[in-house]
């Protein structure tokens, strides 16, 4: 659903990364080591590499299950400012 949320998006001309937390998916990693403070990180990276290719665009972050909880840690560990927060499930 995410893929296709994106593909969506990209038809209007909207950026989006989606990200692929270390130890998760395909990432390079293992489940048992990754942490919480790496997945922050990871979204850290990602987040700064939309603003250096888009830069006069707005930072929104849907967060799907899980990620909500750490998008909030994101929020409120970093000097980050976002336009939009989306929250699924």
């Amino acid at each position: 659903m995410i893929s296709l949320f994106g593909r969506k998006l990209a038809l209007t001309g909207t950026p989006m990364l989606h990200l692929d937390l270390y130890g998760t998916g395909d990432s390079s990693g293992e489940f048992g080591e990754a942490s919480i403070k790496t997945w922050v990180e990871n979204l850290c990276l990602g987040i700064d590499w939309l603003k250096a290719q888009y830069p006069n665009a707005k930072i929104s972050l849907f967060a799907l299950r899980f990620g909500g909880l750490l998008a909030f840690k994101l929020v409120n560990n970093a000097a980050l400012t976002l336009d939009n927060l989306h929250l699924w499930q």
